[in-house]
């Protein structure tokens, strides 16, 4: 019987996860308990075992963001009730080695992770600063993990990769939760998935590449196309990081500079090394000097950075599935694949603007995309059936999620630009006359409720000298767009009733700053403020009042956590406003160039389009998707 206190962190942290949604969701049938069956691997702190560390079997809640984790473990001839939750555990062998014989269960389509506390890593004296994560992923329906996981190395990149696949729903090493909400199971299971994208598990090394694909248009066999590389040296160097405090002892400098440098949202200090990383993967920005100078020299862990990074995200950048343009917009649909829409490097090439879609870990599903644009994309979003609409400079598509093309709608000479959709199947889209801004404005369509299709031509929503460009939808089904005369405009849900006008004329403007040039999105936050790139407007007052923001970009995102995620392609960053400690800028380079699109997934995962993939692994709060979704709550948790 464990009797020493078994630190928990449980509220320091819900002030950064939020409440959520509410919602229960049960899965279809009778939940049954099944089996593990027998697990066995080793825990090292560095390259050397931590001996007696206790290990317990945990999974991710659904009772809510910021929910203790569940305990697996039940009592049994290997295992010890731990006084200060009621928790079993085991504990690690002289060499590190620990088994797991069978005292657990699991319910199918549980998310399953490994935790362990305290041990002494060689000094002669327990540390209960030393904490570790692996993730061993979904319970199956029958069989058992033991089939997939049949040897885990636990360590400090394991840790890294458990910490950062899971920051969109952890607090700490012990909270790991969502809701029970359909949408937050989905990016639960995702995120744990994403896991094995960054650590090999039975061998505790951090991957640096993602294999790509077999590449149909070449008659080389071994030819592939799509390949990922992760940033293994920045995983190793975090891990060094966790190391040089779990090799010590709880008071030793490492481990009381971590606790000051890689706190919680609301200044709590962490209790264990894994609670440490998810805090530094929820603000990459912080104290990045000061952690990095924490290891010695010789570090365990390698190849690692040689100087200090802008930031300790985790960004993996995947190569094109084809070689014919590049990323320009990006959208997820409702399982979590990232659909990225390319433009052409140049007007000579046959073929150009397609899709790559990519699983929720990253993996390339088609590499030579589905159709091809006459020319390069623009807008793109998913509808309420699954079809994923394109826009692009002189054509509005969409394809249907198995990539067949399901309809079309050319408005030649017109820059067709936004494009958003609503929950009931409307699809709107903003394009441009560049010899005439008159004829410029919004078309929509609205899909039929029995066949899912688009019903007749896209009607002429509003025209007039504005030009939209950014468009959305509010959760109200009003219509918003960005316009480069300086106004934002807002068209009424009741517009989309009246399917016989060829044009709708009673739209509302404003002037909210300068005359711009540039294509902007727009998007709702929680308080049913209007964002722009560059700048916030709160349009639940009359007049409308704007604030300038200090970071300008092409695109913008709302996240789970209501704060706002701005791209901008001239310095290739992504940045957070507002962030952890202010303006958070991320740098993309050198992994990603020239991004140009953005999206947040149900895991809280950051997708940007370039002239690579990027993947910003747990840096957002999970939004609900497809993105018409999130847009009836937007702000909040799925």
């Amino acid at each position: 019987m464990r009797t020493a206190p078994f630190a928990l962190a449980a509220l320091s942290a819900l002030a950064w996860l939020g409440t959520g949604c509410s919602t229960s969701f049960a899965p279809d049938g009778t939940p049954t308990s099944q089996p593990l069956g027998h697990l066995q691997g080793h825990a090292y702190g560095g390259q050397q075992p931590v001996v007696g560390m206790r290990l317990y079997l945990l999974a991710a809640s659904t009772a809510g963001y910021g929910s203790s984790s569940v305990s697996l473990l039940n009592a049994g001839s290997s295992t010890q009730q731990d006084s200060s939750n009621g928790w079993y555990y085991t504990t690690t062998d002289q060499a590190g080695f620990f088994s797991l014989s069978g005292a657990y269960t699991c319910t199918a389509g549980q998310q399953v992770y490994l935790f362990g506390q305290g041990g002494d890593p060689g000094t002669g004296q327990d540390n209960e600063m030393a904490g570790m994560m692996a993730v061993l992923g979904q319970c199956p329906s029958s069989g058992t993990l033991a089939d997939t996981v049949p040897n885990i190395w636990m360590n400090e990149v394991t840790t890294v990769a458990a910490a950062y696949a899971l920051a969109g729903f952890a607090t700490d090493s012990t909270h790991v939760a969502a809701s029970g909400t359909s949408y937050a199971a989905t990016g639960l299971a995702n995120a744990f998935a994403t896991a094995s994208t960054l650590v090999d598990l039975g061998t505790g090394t951090a991957k640096s590449t993602m294999p790509g694909v077999r590449d149909p248009n070449s008659n080389n066999p071994t030819a592939t196309i799509g390949a990922g590389v992760v940033p293994a040296a920045t995983i190793n160097t975090i891990a060094n990081i966790l190391a040089a405090c779990v090799n010590g002892t709880a008071s030793s400098s490492v481990c009381t500079t971590l606790q000051s440098d890689a706190v919680a949202a609301d200044g709590t200090q962490p209790t264990d090394t894994a609670s440490a990383a998810i805090n530094m993967a929820h603000a990459p920005t912080a104290n990045v000097t000061a952690l990095f100078n924490l290891p010695p020299a010789t570090a365990a862990f390698a190849p690692a950075l040689s100087v200090a990074p802008a930031d300790f995200t985790l960004t993996v950048s995947y190569a094109l599935g084809n070689s014919y343009g590049t990323g320009a917009n990006v959208a997820i649909d409702a399982t979590g694949n990232a659909w990225v829409g390319m433009q052409a490097i140049n007007s000579s090439q046959a073929f150009y603007g397609l899709l790559d879609k990519r699983s929720p870990a990253g993996a390339l599903q088609s590499g030579t995309g589905f159709g091809s644009l006459a020319v390069s994309t623009q807008g793109m979003a998913f509808d309420r059936n699954g079809n994923l609409w394109v826009n692009s400079d002189a054509l509005g598509q969409a394809y249907s999620a198995s990539g067949s093309l399901a309809y079309n709608s050319s408005k030649v000479g017109a820059s067709m630009l936004g494009l958003a959709t609503s929950s009931l199947g409307d699809v709107a889209q903003t394009y441009i006359y560049p010899s005439s801004a008159s004829n410029s404005g919004v078309g929509w369509s609205r899909l039929s409720s029995t066949s899912g299709t688009a019903t007749g031509s896209l009607w002429f929503a509003y025209r007039g000298p504005r030009t939209p460009t950014g468009i959305a939808f509010d959760p109200s089904n009003n219509l918003w767009t960005s316009n480069e005369d300086g106004t934002v405009a807002k068209l009424p849900a009741s517009m989309f009733s009246n399917s016989s006008a060829n044009y709708y004329t009673n739209v509302t403007s404003y002037t909210v700053g300068s005359s711009n040039s540039g294509y902007g999105d727009v998007a709702f936050d929680a308080n049913g403020n209007l964002w722009e790139p560059d700048r916030v407007c709160v349009v639940t007052n009359t007049p409308y009042t704007c604030t300038t923001q200090p970071v300008s970009g092409t695109r913008i995102a709302i996240d789970g956590r209501n704060q706002a995620w701005t791209l901008n392609r001239a310095t290739a960053q992504l940045v957070q406003q507002p962030g952890t400690t202010g303006n958070e800028a991320i740098s993309l380079t050198p992994g990603i160039t020239n991004p140009q699109g953005l999206a947040i997934d149900a895991s809280g995962n950051v997708w940007i389009a370039g002239a690579t993939t990027g993947e910003v692994i747990g840096a957002a709060g999970p939004v609900k998707t497809p993105a018409y979704l999130q847009a009836l709550t937007p702000g909040t948790l799925p």
